[in-house]
């Protein structure tokens, strides 16, 4: 009847705090990426008239688009790993 400790590290609410931190960090990642592209692209520095979707915003707005949906689903895998950790029940 031995009964193996586990390293720290492997405990299952770190575990889970860890999984909620990485949920919670991916929402001001988005941000950051958005405005990276934005940035990067010039759709930051378009403020002249009215904002108006065409061949040059249009691409652009729909890569925003994408990351918005991809850390946002990050973020729910995040959660649903955070969630769905079981607890290895001792076998005596």
């Amino acid at each position: 009847m031995s009964h193996d400790a586990k390293p720290w590290y492997k405990n299952i609410w770190l575990q889970r705090i860890f999984y909620i931190t990485c949920a919670i960090l991916s929402l001001p990642a988005m941000s950051f990426a958005i405005q990276l592209t934005s940035d990067a692209t010039g759709l930051s520095n378009f403020n002249y008239g009215v904002f108006i979707l065409n061949e040059v915003t249009g691409p652009i707005v729909m890569l925003n688009f994408i990351f918005i949906l991809f850390f946002i689903g990050l973020c729910m895998v995040f959660i649903f790993k955070a969630f769905s950790i079981q607890e290895d029940l001792p076998i005596d």
